[in-house]
């Protein structure tokens, strides 16, 4: 479980199943992250940032100028993806994350400005698995700051 309360309060919790009450469960606090990625993040309420499991999440390395897949618990630094998939020096963060999203914690999909959606396996040094045309694509929807093609269809 995620608990984002105020910035930089985000707490990650870990259940454990009680061993003599069946539906009793309890939470144990993990790791509270003092540097989560906010700026990438909407007011959509889907947390964008972090892989399913939550082993993973993306942020922007401001060195390079570019995003990178961190590891949750130790906040190293595990892939950089390219900048011909995300460039931030083309876009805004905001808009660049309103069409990406997770798939596993090694996979990930981003549709580029023109809207050809790529399956990218990071395990395989950000290899493009797939690729899709998405007929009609509206590069006006992307800019708004609450929405995400993945999660309003």
């Amino acid at each position: 479980m995620l608990e984002k309360l105020s910035h930089p309060r985000v707490f990650l919790y870990e259940k454990e199943d009680s061993k003599f009450q069946k539906r009793q469960m309890k939470w144990h606090l993990i790791k509270r992250m003092n540097k989560f990625p906010e700026q990438l993040e909407n007011d959509s309420g889907f947390l964008r940032t972090m892989s399913p499991s939550f082993l993973h999440y993306i942020d922007i390395d401001r060195k390079l100028n570019m995003f990178v897949i961190r590891d949750t618990l130790s906040l190293k630094e595990i892939y950089t993806i390219p900048s011909h998939l995300m460039d931030l020096s083309q876009e805004s963060p905001k808009e660049i994350m309103n069409r990406f999203i997770w798939v596993d914690d090694d996979a990930i999909k981003i549709i580029n400005k023109e809207g050809i959606e790529k399956l990218i396996d990071m395990k395989r040094g950000m290899d493009e698995v797939e690729y899709n045309a998405i007929p009609l694509f509206n590069q006006k929807e992307i800019k708004d700051p609450l929405y995400s093609y993945y999660t309003n269809r």
